[in-house]
């Protein structure tokens, strides 16, 4: 494979490089990486980069493109690079071939791996600098053209010219800064006062630093210019001088001729003539604005000091220089103690080493490093800080030292994370747990867990702004939702039964408790509820309610009968040859209440495991289950759907006993039955009807009403077997008499449907109230 020819023209580039260097707005290293890119693309070559070699070792400075030995900071012997055959040539040093080429050594090669490459050495003020280099780790399909070369000998000539302007123009920032100090010296003001204290001279400076005309002063007490609370300051200077003494740091508080306030440190002697004191006279310097930056300086200094954040500054080197009180407090030393020391005595070792080099990289290129970090205390204990640390840099840019500013987080992330522990354990929470908004007489959801999304099958997102009243409807107890508001309103905790609806529309008993929570007035803000689904238990409970009321009903009128041909049979009365007959009857109808209460006792404590029927075959195997016992009934099965029936397997009970009914009930034979199956928008409906003397008003009040009945023909328990197992598996059951109301009976059940490819865990088979 080799490298792709150049994107740029010879002139485009060139010009990209003059405009780069041009920039007086970029630093060296910014306008270097800029020529670097241009570079790479004008010679096809993937990496471009510039190498500091001092001592034997190189150095790359700035590097694009690079990775690993070829990036910024990464260095290695001189003798393992290819710079050095670059700097023992006055040309540029071109390789096509690296492997086939006698000039790059094999150790380089192993070392950075580079195919081709093109390099040239960099002067500064006529000495080695280093290099400027480009390379690639594919092979070149044509050697370096001449245009080329001359391109890296432009960018070396103005890399080493931007290096020497760097250099020099260090050398002249130095140099004005002694000679600024120099003109502020001579900005002082010079003044003589005679031995009553008027101006005797007054030097040129006066004028700029307090912007009085010097001539003007002459003769003039100087106390004039002097704030009073410094007059006893002065006087006992003037006192001291004309006494033959010399004072120095003296600091007066004077007026300036705008009316504002200056301080002036002032160093006075005598002047003497023939031993005798003539003159006071003194220099005084403009420290106005160096007390300020003092006074901001003893500020900030009393803010970091008092600061409740831990506060640590070092030298370039990374030697703490300083701590506050509150790195004392947080860590456990002494400020004596880690003074020449550096941040890693605090080092846990929890973090890789990796982790502190990433973080030394990034201050040492001048950027700002944030993050969390395990630290250690004296005592040995691990704490955990959010830390920020940032480069101190000098006039002009150099980095000369950082200063840390970190907080200790350790008991934040404690709360944190029993805070996250306590809002899992809540969202993960077996039990159903909302929080509503109390506020202008509303009650909005705010939040619902897991298991109250599955306990409604509403998603967070449509229940969330919502009233609980989404939850309620026909068969929803108006009573409940007025407890439930005015306990809310009253600031009480309240607990109730009431049936809820799904979002498919099932119906569900949900108890309910809502507990107020008040905010600091006092004020009911939100109320937090804990549902549960208690569907199952309050079917038990009607179940047990209706076999204790049938049981009582039919044992009692059965015995009554008995007992009544006992009487009969006691008395001796005649006409009574039957009774034995009628008393076997009795029994036998006595017999068949108990099974079917038996049986449908036995419903309560089965399993509830739902799985797909294919309905052609469930109906069929129904049909040749009962059609042996009446050979001379119809039956006719009609599927008009591929899904399949979600339900458990006493699924071919309930639909037994629905045939069977119709076939045992019919006493004018033969008798006809349909059993129809359909989808219905995620149900699957099976009918079926006869042609019989149709059901019962009473019986059939059993299942569209709900209540009981005397059931007097036992049908009733029949029909809540098939109730008690189609609403098991999230269904309805409805049964009426046909269009005509004087024959036939039609019976319908809905259950939850899969298609072929859905799984059953799809469809919602929770179970629902008895009654639908």
């Amino acid at each position: 494979m080799t490298i792709q020819k150049s994107t740029t023209t010879p002139t485009t580039a060139r010009q990209a490089v003059y405009a780069a260097f041009a920039d007086r707005s970029l630093g060296v290293e910014s306008a270097t990486r800029q020529a670097l890119d241009v570079g790479r693309k004008r010679l096809g070559l993937s990496i471009g980069f510039l190498t500091r070699i001092e001592d034997g070792v190189q150095t790359i400075t700035v590097s694009v493109g690079g990775e690993d030995t070829l990036e910024t900071g990464s260095r290695c012997p001189l003798d393992q690079a290819y710079c050095k055959r670059t700097i023992e040539s006055d040309d540029p040093l071109c390789v096509q071939n690296a492997p086939e080429s006698g000039a790059i050594s094999d150790i380089a090669y192993e070392t950075f791996d580079q195919d081709a490459y093109i390099g040239t050495k960099v002067l500064v003020d006529g000495e080695t600098h280093g290099t400027v280099c480009f390379s690639d780790p594919e092979l070149r399909s044509a050697g370096f053209s001449e245009d080329e070369e001359l391109f890296v000998e432009l960018l070396a000539q103005l890399i080493g010219q931007a290096l020497e302007r760097r250099k020099h123009h260090r050398r002249l920032e130095r140099e004005s800064r002694r000679y600024q100090s120099l003109v502020e010296a001579n900005f002082d003001v010079v003044y003589q006062l005679d031995h009553e204290g008027n101006f005797k001279y007054v030097s040129p400076g006066v004028e700029k630093m307090l912007g009085y005309d010097p001539e003007a002063l002459i003769g003039k007490q100087f106390t004039e210019i002097i704030h009073e609370a410094s007059h006893t300051t002065a006087d006992n200077t003037l006192e001291k001088n004309l006494e033959g003494k010399a004072v120095e740091g003296i600091e007066l508080e004077v007026e300036r001729a705008d009316g504002t306030s200056a301080t002036l440190a002032v160093n006075a002697m005598p002047v003497l003539e023939e031993g005798e004191v003539i003159l006071a006279q003194g220099v005084a310097r403009d420290i106005t604005m160096r007390k300020e930056r003092e006074q901001r300086l003893r500020r900030l200094e009393n803010a970091v000091e008092h600061a409740g954040h831990v506060v640590m500054i070092t030298d370039g080197k990374g030697k703490i220089e300083y701590v506050n009180p509150a790195f004392e407090g947080v860590t456990g030393y002494d400020r004596e103690e880690v003074i020449g020391e550096t941040p890693a005595l605090l080092n846990s070792n929890e973090h890789d080493p990796t982790f502190h080099e990433e973080m030394w990289s990034t201050i040492t290129d001048g950027e700002i490093w944030e993050g969390e970090v395990v630290n250690e205390r004296k005592d040995g204990e691990e704490y955990v800080i959010n830390q920020t640390i940032a480069p101190i840099k000098d006039d002009i840019g150099d980095i000369e030292g950082y200063v840390a500013i970190n907080q200790d987080i350790t008991d934040r992330l404690e709360r944190e994370a029993e805070l996250k522990l306590k809002n899992r354990a809540v969202d993960e929470a077996s039990v159903g747990i909302t929080i509503f908004e109390v506020e202008d007489g509303k009650r909005t959801l705010t939040y619902v867990n897991d298991h109250f999304e599955s306990l409604t099958g509403y998603d967070s997102e449509k229940l969330l702004a919502q009233e609980l009243s989404v939850l309620t409807g026909e068969a929803t107890d108006a009573t409940s939702i007025q407890t439930l508001e005015k306990s809310i309103e009253a600031g009480e905790s309240v607990s109730i039964e009431w049936i809820n609806y799904r979002k498919n529309g099932a119906p569900f008993w949900n108890a309910t408790s809502l507990t107020p929570v008040h905010g600091p007035d006092g004020e009911v803000t939100h109320s937090v509820g804990f549902h549960t689904d208690i569907t199952d238990r309050k079917r038990t409970e009607r179940l047990l309610d209706v076999l204790n009321r049938v049981l009582r009903h039919n044992i009692r009128n059965d015995l009554t009968v008995i007992l009544g041909y006992a009487d009969l049979l006691e008395a001796g009365v005649s006409g009574v040859e039957t009774v034995a007959e009628d008393i076997g009857e009795t029994g036998t109808e006595l017999l068949d209440v108990s099974e079917r209460a038996r049986e449908l006792e036995q419903f309560i404590d089965r399993e509830h495991a739902p799985y797909g029927h294919d309905p052609q075959a469930l109906l069929e195997r129904v049909v040749s289950r009962c059609c042996d016992e009446f050979p001379d009934a119809t039956v006719d099965v009609d599927v008009q759907t591929d899904d399949q029936l979600v339900a458990g397997p006493e699924i071919e009970r309930a639909l037994a006993e629905l045939l069977e009914n119709a076939l045992v009930h019919d006493d004018d034979r033969p008798t006809r039955v349909d059993l129809e199956a359909r989808s219905d928008r995620g149900y699957l409906e099976i009918t079926v009807i006869d042609n019989g003397p149709g059901i019962h008003p009473d019986e059939s009040s059993v299942i569209e009403a709900g209540r009981e009945t005397a059931l007097d023909h036992n049908l009733g328990l029949g029909l809540w077997i098939v109730n008690w197992i189609v609403t098991k598996y999230g269904g309805s059951f409805q049964v009426h008499q046909t269009a005509d109301a004087e024959t036939g009976t039609v019976a319908r059940l809905r259950l939850p449907a899969v298609t072929s490819e859905e799984s059953v865990k799809a469809v919602d088979t929770c179970p629902t109230t008895l009654f639908r």
